[in-house]
């Protein structure tokens, strides 16, 4: 619940009514691809050989390289 608040700007009672009221888990949805966003913002503002390795931006990093495979016809899982 606290990054709920963290990420959204709201007290813990507004936070909780939302995750009791977000049935298909668009909250959560929202974290992940705000997570996403964060590590790329990381990963390109990173100086040649300080490429953040956290589970976020190797999470990045394996979706872009899959992206960038599909669109060329490669497999690469």
């Amino acid at each position: 619940m606290s990054r709920v608040c963290e990420e959204f700007g709201c007290l813990p009672d507004a936070a909780r009514r939302a995750l009791e009221n977000d049935y298909n888990g668009a909250l959560f949805q929202i974290l992940d691809l705000r997570g996403l966003a964060n590590a790329k913002s990381r990963i390109d503002s990173a100086t040649k050989g300080e490429v953040p390795t956290d589970r976020a931006a190797q999470r990045y990093l394996r979706l872009h390289l899959e992206s960038v495979g599909k669109d060329l016809g490669i497999d690469t899982s």
